[in-house]
């Protein structure tokens, strides 16, 4: 970290310099020149280069004040010397070590604040970025809601059969168009730090229940079954359901959408010393091992092929990854390529109460 303290103006700063090594040199002088002070001189002329307001030029002139000062104590110092010309070596060489060492500290100081100034101006077009993004998808959202159901409603009507294609495909666009907006949506909103949760106690088992039953009708359309596994019949600790849901839809999805027809997906809650224990289960494609470390990032895609065509965003697993640490959990997956994967998560419990089920 660059030492700073408080000096604005470039001549309080010289005198600040000049009276810190005046004081040294006193030191040296009194103490006969038998210790050698160069390295407290060379202390504070780096913490004085290390400031914001304190120019080249001025380090170069603390650097000579400094190399004279001690010239002169040598001087006029009782250490004998084999020759006379030895103080003015010793000058020389301290002044160029001063004058290197200083320079260098300088040009770390340049480096650090063009980084700092770059960082900020990065930070603030990534924020009005986030601001574009979350108009931009806000205003998306009602007309792609709109298109959904109103295809909803027709194809509640007595309809042709070429109709109810083209209206059932005009429907599962609009919703895979909201699905995208609402992730984008939540990408603005955990980048600009605004995602909030509203922590209740609820029965972890009915919810989790209630989801699966609603993905199972999704399911059906692959003849996969979602299993679920638990010795628990009610499990009542604090989390936010609207966030937590849809942490487990889109992982359910992803498992559906990367299973093959006809197989079995688990769904499996426990209890362990780090909380709330979820995991979703699939005999799928799985995930090849060297794109695992990337995989919770955001618009990062796997080379894995989805077992009937479906398409992703690259967004949701980044989402759930900040739900999940927001919540003070961790999220995590194990995979094998060619065999399936088990992606699972930690949710931090304060339990009010659980109770074993009836097996």
């Amino acid at each position: 970290m660059i030492l700073v303290f408080k000096f604005r103006n470039k001549g309080l700063m010289n005198l600040a310099a000049i009276i810190a090594l005046s004081c040294i040199g006193i030191l040296e002088w009194q103490t006969g020149y038998q210790l050698s002070f160069s390295v407290f001189y060379l202390l504070v002329l780096c913490f004085f280069a290390l400031h914001k307001n304190v120019t080249r030029r001025q380090t170069i002139f603390l650097s000579i004040y400094t190399t004279v000062m001690a010239l002169v104590i040598e001087l006029f110092s009782s250490e004998p010397f084999s020759d006379k010309w030895i103080p003015y070596g010793n000058a020389f060489i301290r002044l160029t070590g001063y004058v290197i060492v200083t320079s260098l500290c300088y040009d770390l100081k340049v480096k650090h604040e063009n980084v700092v100034e770059l960082n900020d101006r990065l930070n603030n077009l990534n924020k009005e970025k986030n601001k574009i993004i979350g108009i931009a998808a806000h205003d998306l959202r009602n007309p792609f809601a709109a298109i959904q159901t109103i295809s909803e409603m027709l194809m509640n009507g007595k309809r042709s059969k070429e109709e109810l294609k083209f209206l059932d495909i005009i429907n599962r666009i609009s919703k895979n168009s909201l699905r995208l907006v609402d992730n984008l949506l939540n990408v603005s909103q955990i980048e600009m730090g605004v995602l909030q949760l509203s922590i209740q106690q609820h029965d972890y088992i009915d919810f989790v229940q209630n989801i699966i039953v609603f993905q199972q009708l999704l399911a059906d359309n692959k003849n996969i079954t979602i299993e679920f596994d638990c010795t628990f019949e009610e499990i009542y600790f604090g989390y936010d359901e609207a966030h937590i849901e849809q942490v487990l839809n889109n992982l359910v999805m992803n498992a559906l959408k990367y299973s093959y027809p006809g197989s079995i997906i688990t769904i499996r809650v426990s209890k362990t010393d780090m909380g709330v224990l979820t995991e979703v289960i699939d005999n799928g494609v799985g995930i090849p091992g060297n794109e695992i470390g990337n995989l919770f990032n955001f618009f990062q895609r796997t080379s894995a092929k989805a077992t009937s065509g479906e398409k992703g965003s690259g967004l949701g697993l980044s989402i759930c990854k900040k739900i999940i640490t927001t919540h003070g959990g961790s999220i995590h997956v194990k995979s094998v390529e060619g065999k399936g994967s088990n992606f699972y998560f930690y949710l931090p419990a304060a339990f009010v109460f659980s109770k074993f089920a009836n097996n």
